[in-house]
């Protein structure tokens, strides 16, 4: 079975994947990268900065077959409901 990596980033991080994890196919591996990348994002949406987050999926030989980006816009508006 082949073995991918998932590689995260932010504007003050940068984790590179050295361990990788087995899937049976690259559509398997970015389905779970995206779901990863969803949660990573989450979890930081109570965070006063919001700066963009990537995640790269490569293959056995090293190759980056997806890379994907989340960006979260969150601003108040001028009126607040109440």
């Amino acid at each position: 079975m082949p073995r991918f990596f998932f590689d995260f980033k932010d504007a003050k991080l940068e984790v590179r994947d050295g361990e990788g994890v087995d899937f049976s196919s690259h559509e398997e591996a970015r389905k779970e990268g995206l779901a990863t990348l969803a949660g990573l994002v989450r979890d930081r949406m109570c965070a006063s900065h919001y700066d963009p987050f990537a995640m790269d999926i490569r293959d056995e030989s090293g190759q980056v077959f997806f890379t994907a980006t989340l960006t979260l816009d969150m601003r108040w508006t001028d009126q607040l409901s109440g």
